[in-house]
């Protein structure tokens, strides 16, 4: 911390230490401030986007679903509970908005493969525009299943404990470990 400046872990840009936690500005928005959602909301957006991003492999859905994820926690701001953490609950919104869009969209029940052929079809182009060479992260990161890069997302980019995660996509802490290690075992051995 320099100057009352540290980094935001949400988006990597410098707050001022002083500044309320998002708990705190929760518990305003609860009773009406909207000065407290705004700064709510552009505080995590780029956390919002890039793990529907993740999920749902197309940018610009995931942009919807932001619009959708931030209109939810302001209409059912009185559900927050006070001393909940306020990531945690803002990306299992996040998930499952998600995942309506993506039920809405197929309305068949998506497996796991489908999932990846979603993904796959919306980054299509925007893979072939980068050309991944075959040891490319982005390359090895996209053939993992949608699940464990979920799981990999929310423990490496956002920094969330396995209890955090656990609470958010429902998977016990020690199954995600397993998860984890065997996720990162495989892309170290294709890289």
């Amino acid at each position: 911390m320099e100057n009352g400046l540290r980094m935001s872990a949400n988006t990597g840009t410098k707050s001022d230490s002083r500044d309320p936690s998002d708990e705190s500005l929760m518990e305003l928005v609860r009773r009406g401030d909207i000065r407290s959602f705004r700064k709510v909301f552009s505080r995590n957006l780029e956390m919002v986007i890039r793990y529907s991003t993740a999920l749902c492999g197309n940018p610009e859905d995931a942009k919807d679903v932001a619009q959708e994820v931030f209109t939810k926690v302001y209409v059912h701001r009185n559900t927050y509970q006070s001393g909940m953490k306020f990531r945690n609950w803002l990306l299992a919104i996040t998930r499952n908005s998600t995942i309506d869009r993506l039920r809405k969209q197929n309305p068949t029940p998506m497996t796991d493969e489908m999932l990846e052929m979603n993904h796959a079809s919306h980054n299509s182009c925007d893979l072939k525009s980068i050309s991944p060479k075959p040891d490319d992260p982005l390359d090895l990161f996209l053939r993992i299943s949608s699940e464990n890069r979920e799981i990999l997302l929310l423990r490496v980019v956002e920094g969330l404990s396995y209890a955090e995660i656990s609470t958010i996509t429902g998977v016990r802490p020690d199954n995600l470990r397993k998860i984890i290690c065997r996720t990162l075992a495989k892309l170290r051995s294709e890289s």
